[in-house]
């Protein structure tokens, strides 16, 4: 199976957390699963990071070498124009465009967010 990690699964995943669900931590630590983890989640890391909002609490050096388990997915035109596509029940620019990567890669969008689940219903 080909996932996307939403930005915060990213990030509990990275942290060890107890929020990470059992299910989530397994479909991350099986290798068989293609995992993905898209620009927009590392743009959004290094936002927060640098503004004070989130406390990665490892090294940089060790995220980036964490970050070599999963393969990168750049955005492209298709990602944007699919945002044109989506109900606002997301606001959230970096939230609407990892939804719109999903849906055009065929990719399941592993979240926790009940906004971002909506989109992947029926």
């Amino acid at each position: 199976m080909k996932y996307l990690l939403d930005t915060h699964i990213l990030i509990w995943w990275l942290q060890d957390s107890p929020r990470l669900s059992s299910n989530f931590s397994e479909i991350i630590e099986n290798e068989m699963n293609i995992k993905y983890v898209s620009v927009a989640s590392i743009w959004e890391i290094v936002i927060k990071v640098t503004s004070g909002k989130l406390n990665m609490g490892k090294s940089v050096n060790f995220i980036i070498s964490k970050l070599f388990e999963f393969k990168m997915l750049d955005i492209n035109l298709k990602h944007v124009l699919e945002i044109a596509n989506l109900p606002s029940f997301h606001k959230d620019p970096f939230d609407r465009i990892m939804t719109a990567q999903a849906k055009v890669e065929g990719l399941i969008f592993l979240t926790a967010d009940r906004k971002i689940m909506k989109y992947f219903r029926s």
